[in-house]
């Protein structure tokens, strides 16, 4: 099963109002085609879904959760990406041969939306289905301490509320820095 089948299919194992309408969305938009960031982990074509889908798994292996709220926030916590990196072709110099050399690579194209990258995630979803308090918080703050220094009362408070929040975060940062969390590892 490739791994837009795995993410669509775990989607529809939701079954709330409105979730058919998100799946079709995320299926006539640019999810299953772009990187997840410009440099920093999965800048390859599909890298936001494979991001995504590695969430959701290290989240399930880390908490033994695999409820909606679960397949929502990791599945979804990163939506707000979605078309905002532009493939460019650049000259680099192979740093064995020094010769120049053209490599694909992502850059960011502002939206000029001024909101915050979960608070994004967080409207975008709405659109189409309603979020549980716990599923807003778990993907407005799946940062964690990578908010501005500023916010990290209101982060400690979400994290008080739901341990959820600070799961996903551990789950995002392993997948970022390419580990997958495995039962029993502690």
């Amino acid at each position: 099963m490739t791994r837009k089948e795995t993410i669509i299919n775990l989607l529809k194992e939701v079954k709330r109002e409105g979730m058919d309408k998100l799946i079709e969305w995320l299926e006539q938009s640019s999810f299953f085609e772009d990187p997840a960031s410009t440099k920093y982990h999965d800048s390859i074509e599909g890298g936001l879904a494979k991001h995504s889908l590695g969430v959701y798994e290290n989240f399930v292996a880390m908490t033994g959760r695999d409820d909606d709220t679960a397949k929502i926030a990791c599945l979804l916590h990163d939506v707000c990406k979605i078309g905002t990196y532009k493939k460019v072709v650049k000259m680099v110099k192979n740093e064995i041969t020094a010769d120049w050399e053209a490599k694909v690579s992502y850059d960011y194209q502002d939206d000029g939306l001024p909101y915050g990258h979960g608070e994004k995630s967080v409207l975008m979803i709405q659109d189409y289905i309603r979020l549980t308090k716990e599923e807003r918080l778990m993907i407005r703050w799946h940062m964690g301490a990578y908010e501005s220094k500023e916010c990290w009362n209101n982060l400690g408070k979400a994290q008080e509320m739901y341990p959820s929040v600070l799961y996903i975060h551990f789950a995002d940062m392993l997948d970022s820095k390419g580990h997958k969390h495995e039962k029993g590892n502690k």
